[in-house]
């Protein structure tokens, strides 16, 4: 089976493993090409294709052209070899996605978050969808290589625990074994890493061309932040960023954390919501308002939710030139509600950052390619990365 292929470590093995590689990174890709990244004998090349074919592991790939001759054979991976379940959790969604070897989305599924989903509740909401997922397209247990869960920390990734999920709407977010949890159900290899760096290493994944040094922020209720430093996802300790409470103004508002001035005491959508309220006494919020509240603001026309977001884009955008300038990052990400819905907003949060870069003739700026679907990708490419410590 594919699983067993993957994992074995036989010298003999080596090879087989080594073009399939190959083929899965440079797909479809024709003999000659691999002949020369191989560098191996026409011969042994020859033998190894024809295993892999036998086995399903690869199919043959033609392109035809009408006006011209027999075209090269390609080879391409089979994508039903194995697939990945990308998981997405934070305060206000959950979202589940079916993914196959060549890291497309096949199909995804996503629910709110309520004051009613516990992990008690959560959990067993994602098992159920998995198990619908793979009934639907006939999927074995044998062909689930994995289940890659990208959220919001602080986490424990060697006890594949979420230590804590700030603001959370529902009670019991804190110490959830959620690796164990869903281990219970479906006895795979389990990731469990930081939402940032899962959405950083899916678009990395996903670039063309390649960069070496990618940064990844995603501007919600807090700031997350994922790096790729010479083509190495950064982590950091319990896979909690803390960019969010970089210092902007140390005679700023009091943020959460205790401390003044920091950025999320700016950007937030709590941030913003607080300061139109001390703005406009008048105005009735519910306690867990979210951004939802500041759109619909803006959509309206309101002139001083405008001017209250465009100061915050300004802080995002300071905060965001310091941490490019920290990594020398060549491409930025920003991703988040207002990021999306308000283009003034990813304007003004561009240009500020632009005019406090160090080196911004080498620095580009993007909403990304995967969008919503980047921690999702991101997860289920880190599950297969596992196979290759």
């Amino acid at each position: 089976m594919f699983k067993t292929f993957i994992q074995d470590t036989d010298p003999k093995n080596h090879l087989p493993k080594m073009i399939f590689l190959l083929i899965l990174q440079h797909g479809p890709i024709s003999r000659a090409e691999l002949l020369e990244k191989s560098n191996v004998k026409q011969t042994t090349l020859a033998r190894t294709i024809q295993e892999l074919v036998q086995h399903k592991y690869i199919r043959e790939h033609t392109i035809v052209h009408a006006d011209r001759g027999r075209p090269p054979v390609l080879y391409q991976i089979e994508p039903a070899c194995g697939y990945f379940i990308g998981l997405q959790v934070s305060r206000l969604e959950v979202k589940i996605g079916l993914i196959d070897l060549r890291f497309q989305l096949i199909e995804q599924k996503t629910f709110l978050m309520t004051s009613m989903h516990t992990p008690q509740v959560v959990v067993p909401k994602i098992t159920e969808t998995i198990h619908t997922f793979m009934e639907k397209h006939h999927i074995e247990l044998e062909q689930l290589l994995g289940i890659g869960i990208g959220t919001i920390g602080p986490l424990d990734r060697k006890k594949g625990v979420i230590v804590h999920i700030e603001s959370s709407l529902a009670p019991g977010w804190d110490h959830v074994p959620i690796v164990d949890m869903l281990q219970a159900a479906f006895p795979v290899r389990i990731v469990l890493e930081n939402a940032a760096n899962m959405a950083a290493l899916g678009e990395f994944k996903h670039m063309s061309p390649p960069v070496d040094n990618l940064l990844y922020c995603i501007s919600s209720r807090g700031l997350g932040c994922g790096v790729i430093a010479n083509g190495e996802l950064l982590k950091l300790k319990e896979g909690m960023s803390g960019f969010g409470h970089m210092t902007i103004d140390i005679n700023g508002p009091m943020c959460t954390c205790g401390r003044r001035g920091c950025l999320i005491s700016y950007t937030s959508p709590y941030a913003i919501l607080k300061e139109l309220q001390q703005k406009r006494p008048a105005l009735q919020l519910e306690e867990n308002a979210q951004i939802d509240h500041v759109i619909e603001f803006l959509k309206q026309g309101d002139q001083l939710t405008k001017d209250i977001v465009m100061k915050s884009a300004e802080y995002f955008g300071v905060g965001l030139a310091n941490i490019v300038n920290l990594f020398h990052s060549e491409l930025v990400i920003v991703n988040g509600s207002l990021i999306y819905e308000y283009p003034n907003y990813y304007e003004k949060v561009i240009e500020t950052a632009s005019a406090y870069l160090l080196d911004k003739d080498n620095v580009t700026f993007s909403q990304g390619m995967l969008k919503e679907n980047a921690i999702m990708l991101g997860a289920s490419a880190q599950v297969w990365a596992s196979y290759f410590p």
